[in-house]
């Protein structure tokens, strides 16, 4: 006698190792604590292993939340292992900076006080610990009646009314 529905095992050899991907973090400079990460893998059913700032590799899923973080410069990494067991060995990385720390804003020039002209020019200039002093933007008001609007170094005013007068200006840095 001969079996009619002989037994059958099929298979797939896979070599090849998953291509990583990060779709989406943070922004190169933020002043957020918290990100979110999304991340994808070339081969569908794939999982995933994460680390962050050079520490050990762990199991993780897309999308990935970090909270509490500190000040400075961070990186992700993250890389796909398919079902053959197969590790992409360039894992995907995206690097970031947290910045907490205000810029700090000075005006360096103005008009002497008391004025005898209906004009006047203001300087100002900002530094940060982060940011260069050019990629810093600046925003300013004159008297408290005008809303922060974007300016530039000097300012200039004309046909001011008599009396005193305040000037504010203050630097934004990238995060």
């Amino acid at each position: 006698n001969v079996d009619a529905s002989p037994a059958v095992h099929v298979w797939t050899v896979d070599t090849t190792a998953p291509e990583t991907s990060i779709v989406s973090g943070p922004p190169d400079q933020t002043n957020d604590r918290s990100a979110r990460l999304e991340f994808e893998s070339s081969e569908p059913g794939s999982r995933f292993e994460c680390r962050l700032n050079d520490g050990e590799f762990a199991d993780c899923e897309s999308p990935q939340e970090l909270a509490a973080l500190g000040e400075g410069t961070h990186r992700f990494e993250v890389r796909a292992i398919d079902r053959a067991g197969n590790v992409d060995g360039t894992q995907a990385s995206h690097s970031w900076t947290v910045d907490l720390t205000p810029p700090e804003t000075s005006v360096s020039a103005g008009p002497a006080d008391p004025s005898g002209s209906r004009s006047a020019s203001i300087s100002f200039e900002g530094e940060d610990d982060r940011s260069a002093a050019s990629a810093l933007r600046f925003e300013c008001r004159l008297d408290d009646e005008t809303e922060f609007s974007a300016c530039a170094s000097p300012v200039s005013y004309a046909e001011l009314a008599e009396g005193a007068h305040a000037f504010e200006v203050r630097a934004i840095d990238l995060a």
